[in-house]
């Protein structure tokens, strides 16, 4: 049997296809949708099209492997639309699709069952960020399971449009930019309420995190499994900011590997890893490529087993 799942981010819309009897990923598809562009409590006309147009083709790979079972959530825009009933009713009208919104805890639970579906199995606390477009989700785990999790509206594509109006950022957006974050992790330290994260480790998931690990090995296509359980040092994360500021958002996209529509909210994204790395003291992140799409996965195949 397959199942397939997707996920409906601020930025990013993506499908996964899971063969349950071979226990393989067999496609994974993401397109940038920025559902979040000029969010002001109501999704544009032209990112719903865009969205409109991405489900309609995730729905035709989803008939092409005959899938019967299915999810599809919509995480921190959709969350705070207003008329977001109205909102998925006119999805579902024009893809079939039903979205499922998930609150910022059930997001931080189906992401740390994806993470560890490929985490190794030696690490057993640590911290879990999930980099989002509108929100991120930070999960302190001990033993491999959630003790406290916290969401905040702090994510890529809220951070750019608040704080960055010049292509490259100037000092000063880019100090406001960082003060912020910083203000919302003292806020996300105060609710963990440890004094010391020296036996924890930092682990990172999503399109900014799975992109750093990319550029630092210098990879020319995407492979997850290059992706996963690698180490990315805060000194180089801190050097490639420090270039990637002084660069315009072509040009971020012309000398890096990135993809299409990630060149501008690369910089916030950069900023909340440097920053919870400083914030907490550690001296590395792990990149994970499995997370959220995953644990839909999973849900789906233990409601099966129920």
């Amino acid at each position: 049997m397959k199942l397939a799942g997707i996920d409906i981010g601020t930025n990013t819309t993506r499908l996964i296809i899971f063969d349950k009897e071979s226990n393989k990923v067999l496609e994974k598809r993401r397109i940038i949708t920025r559902l979040g562009e000029n969010f002001n409590g109501l999704i544009s006309i032209i990112a719903k099209k865009r969205l409109i147009e991405t489900l309609n083709y995730f729905k035709e790979i989803m008939y092409a492997h005959h899938i019967k079972k299915f999810k599809a959530v919509g995480t921190s825009v959709i969350r705070e639309c207003i008329e977001r009933e109205q909102f998925i009713e006119e999805i579902f009208e024009k893809t079939g699709i039903r979205i499922e919104v998930i609150d910022g805890k059930k997001e931080a639970e189906l992401t740390l069952k994806g993470v560890l579906w490929s985490l190794k199995n030696d690490i057993k606390d640590f911290i879990l960020l999930d980099i989002g477009g509108g929100s991120n989700e930070y999960t302190l785990v001990e033993k491999r399971e959630p003790k406290k999790s916290i969401s905040l509206n702090f994510g890529v594509v809220y951070l750019y449009e608040k704080f960055i109006k010049n292509d490259p950022p100037t000092d000063e957006e880019l100090t406001n930019l960082a003060n912020y974050i910083v203000e919302n992790l003292i806020t996300i330290e105060n609710f963990f309420n440890k004094k010391d994260y020296s036996n924890y480790h930092f682990i990172g998931t999503a399109g900014t995190v799975t992109t750093l690990a990319a550029i630092h090995q210098n990879l020319k296509e995407y492979k997850p499994e290059l992706i996963n359980n690698h180490s990315i040092p805060k000194k180089f994360i801190s050097n490639l900011l420090n270039k990637m500021v002084k660069l315009t958002n072509q040009e971020r996209l012309k000398n890096y590997f990135l993809e299409k529509g990630r060149e501008d909210v690369i910089i916030p994204g950069i900023i909340i890893i440097w920053k919870t790395m400083e914030q907490f003291g550690f001296d590395e992140v792990i990149s994970i490529d499995s997370g959220l799409l995953e644990g839909i996965i999973i849900e789906l195949m233990e409601g099966e087993n129920a």
